[in-house]
């Protein structure tokens, strides 16, 4: 903030009482301090002042100035919090900051304090800082209030828009262009061919340039002396052309705008920008449209909006440019503006401001030049961070820029990182029930994203509140959405989201409709006797029209003996499943007349449900439905079939069976099978265990395969829309005693056949599928 600052430095000796201290060496200290503090050399002022707090260590003031410089270094800024802390013990009203006898601390110690809070995200607290000036400022003081209180609000925006970031690419322009010092204020030719830009060495600005050869930068090369002798000046923008460079002489007392032009590859002395651009106001940043015809900048000139407002003057027909024109409230406010770019396209404008609604210090905005009406736009987290963010170099495009940060994976200070905003749009949901906003069950809710393109399920929101409402930011793409819970019919919608979204929320409202009983879901038309005709092998699968969403997991399972079975198992797949009840299924297949081995009623025990029986078809049939095409001794399998329906039931309300699953057959009926067994003495155990939980008339199905392997497409804990797998003919759903839904595709006696079929399946677009040894 502009308004705190130290004071003039005073140069006289101090006249204090002299104890232990060295008061020579302390006042010579802190003449050193003040100087490196006035001219932002905060490392240096760090050190200055830590000795002199080392000889008078219950100096808040000292504390105070040590907290300062803290907040101003790029990677030690939490070590600002204890100093402003300690130094917020002992504020007072008379404290006078040209002083250099001074021992207490400023009352803006805690707005400070704030602030520092505010950069390392402990945004609770900042508030609470903040607050606390408020509490302490004089009522007269309106300024500071509106600063303060824009903070506060910044800080409730910073919580909002880290839990929702934007979707973003950061890439390092790598070890050629950054160093282990500072490199920013990087900008580019039109076509992208040369850079030119800032580097700090031993606090000594240096102008480097660099070009692109054959899609490498070249190594940079220090054009600082052919432009000044001095080491103060900073990159500001470059033409189009990339001939004429912008720059900034940064003078804490009077910055002013030059610039530089190249002939015959040599950049000439820079030359300062006359009247009516340049005052003797400060004049802190310049850049060229485009067409080179307007030149936008940053001045605190009398007349603005409020400290640093943006202005553009346009280049007249004697080459020279025009009054300055102010651009207005929709993008200047009462706080700070700086850095300001046009597009390449002169469509938007970016530029960094302490007003709008960001996130605190300054924040990255864009503004449609075009189009009437506009509003600044924040580009969001984490392009914007709690600490202060400018100078953003748009690219080719609107989603693509240039900037410098400090991150871990640097090369050292800040480095020069190319950006890419993924154009997002905030998916948020409304849960209703039944056509009305009620609190639902969260804890048993289960949110799903999927996306079309891949098949992989992108997200899981969690509920934000006891209605269930959730939200998630996702790129233009396909997606379905699907929202399950307990007693609720599965809520699934596709979701279209263009490439460049005109609004950056959509709103689904998810109408959960009430289960009915079993009776109710299925009705009697469902419910279809199994005659005893030939029907095709099971391998005969089709997609059943089921809805809702799933994931592809890799899960644990048990040991593959076959080399080159399965692809690579990653994280088994933990998770806990509905345990198993016992309850009547109110769903009467029957038995025909004509089947051998039908159990009856009279043979129920005591403790079981009426009418369970089972039948056993002696049949083998084949592919071709010719029974006598199987030669005798062939081996085969058996398998328990519940029921066969016209109308699918979703596979969850087996709750006490596990391996259970279902395929549409050629006959346009859901067949539901449990298990596979090698024996009709071990078909026979099965249909007495399921018969036993509360199932009544079901068959044993003998089969014209022992099946050895299978193909998984995929898995997931949600069932999912069967479209997405139209490309396959032979499809089995599968629900596991884990919880999740599998996908196979064909059974098959060797590997072999398998392997043919798993580089088909892949073929089709479906690369997670593996093959999966039974």
């Amino acid at each position: 903030m502009r308004w705190f600052c130290f004071g003039l430095l005073i140069l006289f000796p101090l006249v204090l009482p002299l104890n232990a201290q060295d008061w020579g060496r302390i006042n010579e200290l802190t003449y050193d301090a003040e100087y490196f503090y006035m001219t932002k050399q905060y490392e240096k002022a760090i050190k200055a002042y830590s000795q002199i707090l080392k000889q008078i260590p219950d100096n808040a003031n000292i504390k105070y100035k040590l907290g300062v410089c803290y907040l101003n270094t790029g990677t030690e800024k939490e070590k600002a919090v204890p100093y402003f802390i300690e130094a917020s013990s002992r504020i007072s009203e008379d404290y006078n900051p040209n002083s250099y006898k001074e021992e207490t601390a400023p009352l803006e110690t805690y707005f400070m304090l704030g602030s520092a809070y505010r950069v390392t995200n402990h945004l609770d607290k900042a508030k609470r800082a903040y607050r606390d000036y408020l509490d302490n400022l004089d009522a007269k003081d309106t300024r500071q209030r509106e600063i303060t209180e824009q903070y506060i609000r910044s800080c409730e925006n910073a919580g909002q828009m880290m839990h929702n970031p934007s979707l973003v690419t950061t890439t390092n322009l790598g070890s050629i262009l950054n160093g282990e010092s500072a490199d920013f204020n990087a900008v580019f030719s039109g076509d992208g061919q040369t850079v030119v830009y800032t580097s700090l060495k031993r606090d000594d600005n240096n102008i480097m340039l660099s070009n692109k050869v054959n899609g490498e930068w070249t190594k940079p090369k220090a054009i600082t002396r052919q432009i000044t002798s001095k080491d103060n000046f900073k990159t500001s923008s470059l033409s189009f052309d990339g001939t004429t460079l912008y720059l900034i002489e940064d003078d804490p007392l009077n910055s002013q705008i030059y610039f530089s032009t190249m002939t015959r590859n040599r950049w000439s002395s820079a030359v300062r920008l006359k009247k009516p651009v340049n005052t003797k106001m400060n004049e802190t940043h310049a850049s060229l449209s485009p067409d080179g015809q307007t030149l936008y900048f940053t001045s605190d000139r009398s007349g603005g909006e409020g400290d640093l407002d943006i202005y553009y003057s346009k280049l007249d027909k004697k080459g020279k440019w025009g009054k300055p024109v102010n651009m207005g409230t929709k993008i200047n406010t009462m706080f700070n503006e700086e850095t300001p770019f046009v597009s390449r396209d002169g469509k938007w404008l970016y530029f960094s401001s302490e007003g709008h609604e960001g996130m605190g210090g300054y924040d990255i905005f864009r503004f449609n030049l075009h189009e009437t009406g506009s509003e600044a736009e924040n580009l969001g987290y984490p392009v914007n961070t709690t600490d202060n963010d400018l100078f953003y170099f748009p690219g080719n495009s609107k989603f693509e820029g240039y900037y410098s940060r400090l991150a871990d994976n640097g090369f050292g200070d800040r480095d020069i990182y190319a950006v890419e905003i993924h154009p997002a749009v905030n998916l948020t949901g409304k849960i209703m029930t039944d056509n009305q906003s009620s609190a639902v069950d969260t804890g048993l809710l289960l949110i799903s994203i999927m996306d079309l393109n891949t098949y992989q399920t992108i997200a899981q929101p969690r509920p934000e509140n006891s209605f269930g409402d959730f939200s998630h930011r996702v790129t233009p793409g396909r997606y379905l959405l699907t929202v399950s819970a307990p007693d609720y019919e599965i809520f699934s919608k596709e979701i279209s989201i263009d490439e460049d979204p005109a609004e950056n929320e959509m709103v689904i409202f998810a109408d959960l409709a009430h289960k009915e009983e079993i009776m109710a879901s299925v009705d009697e038309d469902a419910a279809i006797v199994e005659t005893r005709t030939p029907e095709t092998d099971m391998e005969e699968y089709a997609a059943p029209q089921t809805t809702g969403i799933t994931e592809t997991v890799s899960v644990s399972e048990s040991p593959r003996t076959e080399p080159g079975v399965v692809e690579s198992i990653e994280t088994p797949v933990s998770e806990s499943f509905t345990t198993p009840v016992t309850e009547t299924l109110e769903i009467q297949t029957g038995v025909s007349d004509d089947m051998t081995g039908v159990r009856t009623s009279s043979e129920t025990s005591a403790t079981s449900y009426p009418y369970r029986s089972y039948a056993y078809t002696d049949e083998v049939v084949d592919e071709s439905n010719d029974i006598s095409s199987i030669p005798p001794g062939t081996p085969v399998s058996y398998t328990v079939q519940l029921f066969a329906l016209s109308k699918p039931v979703d596979l969850s309300y087996f709750r006490n069976l596990d391996k259970i699953s279902v395929h549409l057959a050629p006959d346009d009926l859901y067949k539901y099978t449990w298990r596979i067994a090698g024996s009709l003495e071990e078909a026979k155990k099965l249909c007495e265990d399921v018969l036993d939980r509360g199932y009544r008339d079901v068959i044993i199905r003998r089969r014209s395969i022992v099946p050895e392997y299978t193909i998984q497409v995929m898995a997931g804990k949600i069932p999912v829309n069967f479209n997405i797998f139209n490309k396959l003919d032979k499809l089995k759903i599968e629900l596991s005693k884990d919880g999740y839904y599998r996908y196979f595709y064909g059974e098959y006696e060797n590997i072999y056949e398998a392997r043919e079929e798993l580089s088909k399946v892949k073929e089709l677009g479906y690369r997670n599928a593996f093959i999966k040894k039974l």
